[in-house]
């Protein structure tokens, strides 16, 4: 997720959201520690307690905020009790507590403040129940736990949260659990939660989702689901080993969003809930990114009529998400430092990564870690048994295998039991390699090996029989066909070779690796391939072939099934809409849009309608010095290298809607 934040630099009196609300004006109101604050999307206004001066706040400490039908807001307090801001004078006036009168607010700390549909306010209190104001007449009702009657109030203490459900009824968290008001009077229903430490519930938050349900969120016992119809609780809870856990017991906000996705607050970041499996991704602040969440201790959780979601924290004001930026995802590993070059990806076996970079050799990201481990923790004989730590490319051999093709030490084999065997250049190409820098590597339906080097052409290796040839022109003879930088390399549905060139265009070759056809760009010809320079290629579901040129932009074979002479190519540049016509990757995610990095920004492109969207740094991805690679995980990620990170797109198949669906 990618969020912007609002702080004190902005204009905000402090830091500490306790709530957030939109109201019918489309101004954004921000309870925090030190006053009330509305935000317009420029500037920010203050509203504070001022000395000697009505018409103000009694109290800057600010819980909570609600607002009317005739557009007033409702302002809960510690200490001064419950204040309204008049749209219509813009001055403050407060219902505060006077001791020894029952029509007087039950207390000045008022945690949270509800305003329903009949227009009644109610005022949670921290130790004195709930008071309920009409506004019409200002009569104050108080509603308290009364220790002889089983339908009174289950407790004046705890009283931190309200909610009316969507059939109007109110529902009110004590220390004693939840209660529901029975409408009328001072009769309440309890229900009491089956969590509970310290013999008194602590419950900070509740909501209701579309479906009825009712969230529970306490201060120590995590998340509780209450279902009204069978009348069950159900825990959420964080368990230290496991990931996908609630990220704290610690739950302060409740929010289900316009797409139903449910979001929870909590002292350890933000966390996303999957129903369907019970889980939780967990969004928290990373100090290596700026737009990651501003502060892990989430305090309040709105969402405005255009679909922004504000989050606001304990210590690091608000943060914004805009959910139209959910399908790029900015990582950050904490093995990253300044002028990282990240050079190729493969999946490890344990469903991690293995990471190459230029200068810091390979590593591999453990899953659902930040955490990094170098190869010589993997390998028999440690550092000397694998000693460049330039990595072009990665391959993982379906039979088990890991390739790694080194920049000037030829090409590895790191086998699963830890051995590397190493494959390097001879003599007039004596061993079968033709050059010790390894661009490219590709695994053939066959399981062979095509290994594309720099200046030393295309080899392919046949793990059955061990042997590695160098592939030719139709004569067989060593040609310039050996001499090519082999930057990508790709296999058709016919078992053809596709070969991504530095310089010397697409090269196709049969399955022998024998050349079948050079294309090349022909000035005058807007039917053939737009430069001659690939960084990247891709087939796509459909089995059609796209080139990324390092200046043409982005080519693709109108008419695979033709004759070679006779294929046509389709170009997109930067007059279509690209951002860039240098493409360094193009990966296609599951809903068949394709994804091309470049040296300025990420693009999707729909290949249906030609239409590109692309995405900068305050979308997420950090692409805009991207390197010529890129790569789909197992699981549906894509990564593009680059000279700053690696961008993760989060989960491919959302990639043409706005947001994640909501799991069911």
């Amino acid at each position: 997720m990618v969020f912007t934040h609002l702080g004190t630099d902005d204009g905000l009196s402090q830091v500490t959201i306790n709530d957030v609300l939109q109201d019918s004006q489309g101004f954004l109101w921000l309870a925090t520690e030190n006053g009330l604050n509305r935000y317009d999307g420029v500037a920010v206004r203050r509203f504070q307690r001022e000395r000697n001066r009505s018409g103000g706040l009694a109290s800057d400490y600010v819980w909570a905020v609600a607002e009317d039908n005739a557009g007033n807001i409702w302002i809960g307090t510690e200490g001064g009790g419950l204040a309204v801001w008049h749209r219509r004078t813009d001055r403050i006036s407060s219902y505060r507590h006077v001791p020894g009168d029952a029509g007087s607010l039950g207390s000045d700390s008022v945690s949270d403040v509800l305003v329903d549909r009949r227009g009644n306010v109610w005022a949670a209190t921290r130790d004195a129940g709930v008071s309920v104001l009409d506004p019409a007449t200002g009569k104050i009702t108080r509603l308290a736990h009364d220790p002889s009657r089983s339908d009174s109030l289950s407790s004046n203490r705890n009283v931190y949260a309200l909610l009316e459900d969507r059939d109007g009824g109110i529902w009110v968290t004590t220390a004693a659990g939840l209660d529901r008001y029975l409408g009328s009077g001072d009769r309440f229903q309890h229900f009491e939660p089956p969590m509970v430490t310290g013999g008194e519930h602590k419950l900070m938050a509740i909501s209701q989702d579309r479906r009825g349900e009712i969230w529970l969120g306490s201060f120590d016992v995590g998340l509780q689901r209450f279902d009204p119809v069978s009348r069950q609780f159900t825990a959420y809870r964080h368990a230290a080993e496991d990931p996908s856990s609630l990220s704290s017991d610690d739950v302060r906000a409740v929010y289900e969003d316009a797409q139903e996705r449910l979001w929870v607050g909590t002292a350890a970041g933000l966390n996303l809930l999957d129903r369907r499996r019970g889980t939780f991704q967990r969004y928290v602040h990373d100090r290596a990114d700026p737009r990651s969440l501003a502060d892990d201790f989430v305090l309040a959780i709105a969402e405005d009529r255009t679909g922004l979601l504000w989050v606001g924290t304990k210590s690091a004001g608000v943060s914004r998400w805009n959910p139209r930026s959910w399908s790029l995802g900015y990582r950050a590993p904490q093995w990253h430092s300044r002028g990282l070059i990240l050079s190729a990806f493969a999946d490890a076996p344990d469903g991690g990564l293995w990471v190459g970079t230029m200068g810091a050799g390979l590593l591999r990201l453990a899953p659902g870690s930040q955490q990094t481990v170098p190869i010589e923790r993997f390998i028999r004989g440690g550092r000397r048994a694998f000693n460049d730590p330039r990595v072009m490319s990665l391959l993982n051999d379906r039979a088990g295998p890991l390739w790694i093709g080194t920049m000037s030490n030829g090409l590895a084999r790191l086998d699963v039991d830890g051995r590397v065997t190493t494959y390097r250049a001879g003599a007039g190409g004596a061993t079968g390699l033709g050059a010790d820098g390894i661009m490219s590597l590709h695994q053939d339906k066959t399981g062979r090996i095509w290994i594309g080097t720099y200046e030393g052409g295309v080899s392919v290796y046949d793990p059955a029989t061990g042997v590695m040839r160098r592939c030719t022109d139709t004569t067989g003879k060593a040609s310039w066909v050996e001499q090519v930088r082999a930057a990508a390399i790709r296999e058709d549905r016919m078992g053809r070779i596709w070969v991504a060139t530095d310089g010397d265009g697409l090269l196709l070759l049969d399955a022998r690796g024998s050349l079948i056809h050079q294309f090349r760009h022909q000035p005058g010809r807007a039917d053939t391939l737009s430069f001659d320079a690939i960084y990247a290629l891709h087939l796509d579901a459909t089995g059609t072939l796209w080139v990324g040129t390092v200046g043409g932009g982005l080519d693709r074979i109108v008419d695979m099934g033709a004759a070679p002479g006779a294929m046509r190519f389709e170009n997109l540049s930067r007059a279509d809409g690209l951002s860039n016509d240098v493409i360094n990757g193009i990966e296609e995610d599951s809903a068949g849009m394709l994804w091309l990095s470049s040296n300025n920004g990420l693009m999707r492109l729909d290949p249906q309608t030609k239409t590109v969207r692309t995405f900068h740094a305050s979308h997420g991805p950090r692409v805009r010095n991207s390197r010529p690679v890129s790569f789909r995980t197992a699981d549906g990620r894509m990564l593009f290298g680059g000279t700053e990170a690696t961008t993760s797109l989060i989960r491919a198949s959302s990639s043409r809607a706005s947001g994640p669906r909501p799991s069911c």
